[in-house]
C-alpha cells in the first residue's frame, strides 16, 4: 500500500542499505563504528595518503555500508592516534547520505561528554570524499559481548547502562535524539570487568534546534529489533525513543533475548508494531520484579508513558549498580519491592500494553524455569491476570453475601 511506511534501516552504521550505481538497494551490516579487526592485506590507495596536511593514514581497521575506518596517526605529534572514517565514493553522488555522515560529526560535537565518541575534525579527500576525525578506541561493542557472553550480571549490565544513559542525557541537553540507540553502537573500553562506554554513531540523530529536517515523515529510520512503535511507524520521535532504545540493550543484557526479534528487518518491524514484549521474568525468573518494572515503563508502547527523561531512568537504575548485583529493597521511582503475590505498584498505574510482569508465584519457584522459546511462544498477557484476579474477587464477595444470608437467617429464627 502506497501509505505504508519505508523500511530504511540505515544508511548510517548498524544494519544499512546501500545504493548501487543501477539504483537497486542491498542490506549490509556495520562493523565496530571507530575501530575494528584489521581487514587484511589487502591493497588500499589511502594508506600512508596525508589528510589535510595532519592525518597520516596507517591502516585499515573496519568497514561498513557507509565508509571505510582507518587508523591514522599526527604529522606533527607522533604519538597522537586518530579514527579517520571515509565515506564509500559510490554514496559521495547522494546528498542525503552526505548530509548524514556529516551529521554524526555535528550532532557529536554538540555533545561534550565523557561516554561520547570524540569527534575532532572533518574534511574532504583529494577526489572529494567526506572524512571524520575520531578517538581512536581500543575494545568492543556491546552486541559483539553479549554474543560472546549471552547475559550480564545485574550489576554490570545496569553500570553500562546508566553510562549510556548518562551520554543520552547530555545529547538530549543539546537537542540531539540518537534514534539507533542499540548494542552496536555501545561501544565498551578499559577493564571489561568495569568497562567505560563509549556512544557511537549519531549518524541518523535529530537535531530538535535544527530547521532541516534528513528524514520525511512516513521514512523509517533506524534498527527494528531496538525501536519504539511510533518510529516503526513513521512518525516523528522524541527524546523518548532513545528512553526505549535503552531499555531494549537492558533487556537484551539481562535475558538473552532481544526485544523484537524475527530475523529480517521486515518482519521484525511488524512484530514491533503489532506484538507485546514477553516479560523479562518469563525470560529471566532471577532478575527482581522491580528491576523488571523498570525496564517495562522504559519500554511502554506508548511514549507518554516511558520515564519522562534519561535522568529519571538513570536514577531508577543506580540502587542496581552494585558490585554484587543484589536488588535493593526499593528502587528510585517504583515504590518498594512487591512482596510475595504483589505486582509492582508503579507498573499497574502505566498499564503498559506488554505481558504480566509480577504475577504471583512464578515460575522460579515452583519448578524449572521455561526455556525463552517455550516463554516466548505461550506469551502470558497482563489481561490475562486481571480476568484471574476479578474472578477470584467476585468468588470471594458471592461467598460473604451467601454467609451474611446465612447468619441473618439464623437470627431471625432464635425466640
Amino acid at each position: 500500500m502506497s501509505g505504508d511506511p519505508k523500511i530504511d534501516v540505515g544508511p548510517a552504521l548498524g544494519a544499512a542499505r546501500r545504493v548501487t550505481d543501477d539504483g537497486e538497494v542491498s542490506t549490509s551490516v556495520e562493523m565496530g563504528s571507530w575501530v575494528g579487526a584489521e581487514l587484511g592485506s589487502e591493497r588500499d590507495d589511502l594508506i600512508d595518503v596525508v589528510l589535510g596536511g595532519t592525518y597520516r593514514l596507517l591502516r585499515v581497521v573496519g568497514e561498513g555500508a557507509m565508509g571505510r575506518v582507518y587508523e591514522a596517526q599526527h604529522t606533527r605529534i607522533a604519538g597522537k592516534r586518530f579514527a579517520v572514517k571515509i565515506l564509500h565514493p559510490e554514496l559521495v553522488r547522494h546528498e542525503d547520505v552526505r548530509e548524514r555522515f556529516l551529521r554524526e560529526a555535528e550532532a557529536a560535537a554538540l555533545v561534550d561528554h565523557p561516554n561520547v565518541v570524540g569527534v575532532y575534525d572533518v574534511g574532504a579527500t583529494a577526489d572529494g570524499c567526506p572524512y571524520l576525525v575520531a578517538e581512536l578506541l581500543a575494545g568492543e561493542d556491546l552486541s559483539g559481548r553479549l554474543e560472546r557472553e549471552g547475559t550480564l550480571p545485574v550489576a554490570r549490565a545496569v553500570r553500562i547502562a546508566r553510562q549510556v544513559a548518562q551520554a543520552l542525557g547530555a545529547a538530549h541537553a543539546r537537542g540531539v535524539i540518537h534514534r539507533d540507540v542499540k548494542p552496536e553502537n555501545v561501544f565498551l573500553t578499559g577493564d571489561p570487568a568495569r568497562p567505560m562506554v563509549k556512544v557511537l554513531d549519531f549518524g541518523i540523530s535529530h537535531l530538535d534546534k535544527s530547521g532541516k529536517r534528513l528524514t520525511k515523515i512516513g521514512t523509517v529510520m533506524g534498527t527494528p529489533w531496538y525501536m519504539p512503535p511510533e518510529q516503526g511507524r513513521g512518525q516523528r520521535v522524541d527524546h523518548r525513543a532513545d528512553i526505549y532504545g535503552l531499555g531494549g540493550i537492558l533487556y537484551r543484557a539481562l535475558t538473552g533475548v532481544a526485544p523484537h526479534d524475527k530475523g529480517d528487518p521486515g518482519a521484525t518491524l511488524l512484530d514491533v508494531l503489532t506484538q507485546d514484549l514477553v516479560a523479562p521474568r518469563v525470560l529471566a525468573p532471577a532478575l527482581p520484579a522491580p528491576l523488571e518494572a523498570i525496564l517495562l515503563r522504559a519500554m511502554a508502547r506508548r511514549a507518554e508513558d516511558r520515564f519522562a527523561t534519561m535522568q529519571e531512568l538513570e536514577e531508577a537504575l543506580a540502587p542496581y549498580d552494585t558490585e554484587r548485583g543484589a536488588a535493593p529493597a526499593a528502587a528510585p521511582g517504583l515504590g518498594a519491592g512487591p512482596a510475595a503475590g504483589a505486582q509492582a505498584t508503579d507498573a499497574e498505574a502505566v498499564r503498559p500494553t506488554i505481558v504480566d510482569f509480577a504475577v504471583s508465584g512464578s515460575g522460579a519457584a515452583e519448578g524449572t524455569p521455561p526455556s525463552p522459546a517455550a516463554a516466548i511462544a505461550e506469551r502470558p498477557r497482563v489481561t490475562q491476570s486481571w480476568l484471574v484476579r476479578l474472578a477470584l474477587g467476585l468468588a470471594i464477595l458471592v461467598l460473604l453475601v451467601a454467609l451474611v444470608a446465612l447468619v441473618r437467617g439464623q437470627l431471625v429464627r432464635c425466640p
